[in-house]
């Protein structure tokens, strides 16, 4: 006879909140953190934390990472300890924080006229007390983590040490420099030098040192033709063409109406009924149009120009319901060539947006410009950004590269020796 095989198995049952935490313990303290971030934004508002600056910030910092030291060496067998290091507790914290990501991709970030979206704080999720709360977990679970795996020291936690202690490094310095981060405003006019600076509060700052602006200049991309509702002013939008280059395509039909570009001027002045090339401050572009009724075969001809601050549009009527315009010329690249006098003078500087340029600690970003002026504008608005904690988050930055390159060289090894193993009778 076969043997018998037991089949009585001893279920254990585990209790709500008995050690160890799982998933559903974890679930519930990231539902209640973040339910604690919203209701502190309805009832409190907007997260301010004027006071978190250095130097607050560097010793806040330094009791923190001395805390978690200490939790982890000498209270790790407490419940909370364990469970920040457990996984449960990493993977639902990192789904939390995906999720106010997904919310920060929903809600602009920007003043709304919804209430409810401003009473909950939606539209400013970096500064929601939630988003802290959850972020503040997140970097108490992962400092644990790292201090762990530190202590005792063993070499071939090397890797796993320089990733995650490097990604705490970068969080920890993003999250405790947020508020000694600069932004200024600097308006500067061409032929002139600008020292006084606008801060975020909008008060006057002098800088140590001055920017001279050479000159303003833009590119811009070639006008296009659009047909609007005459009574409305809202673009038409139909299955055929309604907006067109000016000069790379010369002919488009619309309902009933043939519409031909005869003659381009980039620059024109109007004399009398008729447009003629002029290169002065203000002249816009303007088109000469010949126009086509495609049922009647009436043809007319007429002038259109988008017009500028110092000159009126000019449209082409095709009946009393709609009309040929111009768009203004949309802007391709714009800069500002500068001069910096200060400690050390740097001259013929090319500010590009997207191209900033470092000087002192500053990093100097072309911002905007006289937009009713246009490529005719003789002021250019400056962006100077100042992280005083960069150096640090780049520090995180380079130890996780260094933690990649380190697992990527041990890993063959790993495998080879694995390999070797399964190969030996």
């Amino acid at each position: 006879m076969s043997p018998k095989i037991s089949t009585n198995y001893t279920k254990t049952q585990h209790n709500l909140w008995q050690q160890p935490w799982g998933y559903v313990e974890s679930f519930l303290i990231v539902f209640g953190t973040l339910t604690i971030g919203f209701l502190w934004e309805i009832f409190i508002g907007k997260m301010s934390v004027h006071f978190f600056v250095f130097p607050m910030n560097v010793l806040i910092g330094f009791l923190y990472v001395l805390s978690l030291i200490v939790f982890q060496k000498y209270l790790f067998k407490w419940q909370l300890v364990m469970w920040f290091t457990s996984i449960p507790a990493t993977i639902t914290l990192l789904i939390s924080v995906l999720l106010m990501v997904l919310l920060m991709g929903i809600f602009p970030q920007s003043p709304c006229s919804n209430t409810l979206v401003n009473v909950l704080g939606l539209n400013h999720i970096t500064s929601h007390w939630a988003f802290y709360l959850i972020q503040f977990l997140l970097l108490t679970a992962l400092g644990l983590v790292t201090v762990k795996r530190a202590f005792p020291f063993k070499l071939n936690n090397v890797g796993f040490i320089l990733n995650h202690a490097g990604l705490f490094i970068a969080l920890l310095a993003g999250l405790l420099g947020a508020n000694d981060v600069q932004k200024l405003k600097i308006i500067i006019t061409e032929k002139a030098d600008q020292q006084i600076a606008i801060n975020e509060q909008n008060h006057l700052l002098k800088m140590d040192f001055k920017i001279y602006l050479h000159d303003f200049q833009m590119d811009e991309y070639l006008p296009k033709l659009t047909v609007v509702n005459n009574n409305t002013g809202n673009i038409v939008l139909t299955q055929g063409n309604i907006e067109i280059d000016t000069i790379k395509k010369t002919s488009f039909i619309f309902k009933d109406y043939q519409i031909e570009v005869e003659k381009y001027l980039s620059s024109a002045g109007k004399i009398d009924d008729r447009y003629v090339a002029v290169r002065d401050v203000g002249t816009p572009p303007a088109v000469f149009l010949k126009i086509t009724n495609l049922k009647t075969k009436e043809l007319t001809s007429s002038w259109v120009s988008c017009g500028s601050f110092l000159y009126p549009y000019e449209a082409a009527k095709l009946n009393d319901q709609f009309s040929v315009l111009m768009t203004f010329p949309e802007p391709k690249k714009f800069n500002s060539k500068i001069n910096i006098f200060g400690k050390d003078t740097i001259q013929n500087i090319d500010i590009e947006v997207n191209k900033p340029f470092s000087y002192d600690g500053w990093e100097i970003y072309q911002l905007s410009y006289d937009e009713n002026k246009g490529k005719w504008s003789q002021t250019s608005t400056l962006e100077m950004v100042k992280d005083p904690w960069l150096p640090v988050v780049y520090i995180g930055v380079f130890m996780m590269i260094a933690g990649a390159i380190y697992l990527f060289w041990k890993a063959p090894k790993g495998l080879n020796s694995k390999r070797n193993t399964l190969k030996t009778p």
